[in-house]
Order: C-alpha cells, then sequence, then structure tokens
C-alpha cells in the first residue's frame, strides 16, 4: 500500500493495518502508536526546502533561498 502522506500512513498503522516507519522528528505523540527505535543501522534522511519558481522568485525568498545555499554548501546534505 502506498499512502500520500506520514501522518496518513500513521492513521493507516493506528487502524492495525501494518507498520511504517518515520523520522524522530515526524513522530509525534499519539497514544495508539508505539515507537520502536532502529539501532545499529547507517541511516541517514535527507531533507528539502519545497518551493514553487514563482514564490522563489519573489526577493526576500530569493535571499533566504542564496543564504540557505551558501550556509549548507559542503555539508553531506
Amino acid at each position: 500500500m502506498t499512502l500520500e502522506s506520514r501522518e496518513a500512513m500513521k492513521e493507516a498503522v493506528a487502524a492495525g493495518l501494518g507498520l511504517g516507519y518515520v523520522l524522530d522528528h515526524e513522530l509525534g505523540h499519539d497514544p495508539r502508536l508505539r515507537a520502536l527505535p532502529i539501532t545499529g543501522a547507517a541511516l541517514r534522511a535527507t531533507e528539502y526546502l519545497v518551493t514553487t519558481e514563482a514564490i522563489a522568485a519573489i526577493g526576500s525568498v530569493r535571499e533566504f533561498i542564496a543564504l540557505a545555499r551558501s550556509h549548507f554548501a559542503g555539508s553531506d546534505g
């Protein structure tokens, strides 16, 4: 089954349809769910700044994107 969002996945798990995975900051505090840490695995997550071309063209947004690119240049992500 493919679900379109983390929230949809968590609702499906809470409804008893299986299991899923989330990043630690996506877990939240849902008493219906139990978080089981994955240990010993070389895990890596990539985060993205998401926008549209029209919004990215706005001066302050364009400057923020340039600042973010400069700040994270050469990082692993």
